[in-house]
């Protein structure tokens, strides 16, 4: 997945050797449920045994990306201009979505919508569990 950054600079965000996969989600900053949602993304890559990488797709406009991530203070990259790309082949309807990319690249799950505490179960399983 590539993009640009808070800076404008055009950077890449790829799987790393030894990385059972990645988690990609959905940022808007102008969806309560997205912002709602950030603290416990942040924290799947605290308590992932298998190495899940979290990034982010900003969706909002580029302009406000810099403010977001310093207001939000994420711990995971989080790219303008990408999600148009990575969400768009994927039949979604809600916001957020949270995308599981496993390291063959396959899509291994996807999730809609503000998560309810067995969607958030589920989804801690399947990047905790090797």
């Amino acid at each position: 997945m590539s993009g640009f950054d808070d800076q404008g600079r055009a950077v890449s965000y790829t799987l790393a050797d030894g990385v059972l996969g990645s988690m990609l989600f959905s940022v808007d900053p102008d969806c309560p449920a997205c912002v709602r949602m950030l603290p416990f993304v942040d924290s799947l890559q605290r308590v992932s045994g298998c190495h899940v990488r979290p990034g982010g797709g900003f969706l909002g406009p580029r302009s406000r990306l810099a403010e977001f991530i310093e207001q939000h203070s994420l711990g995971f990259p989080v790219l303008y201009g990408a999600s148009s790309a990575l969400f768009t082949f994927l039949p979604l309807t809600r916001s957020p979505v949270i995308v599981v990319v496993d390291r063959r690249g396959a899509v291994a799950g996807t999730w809609e919508g503000f998560l309810d505490s067995e969607e958030r179960a589920e989804l801690r399983r399947m990047v905790s569990g090797c």
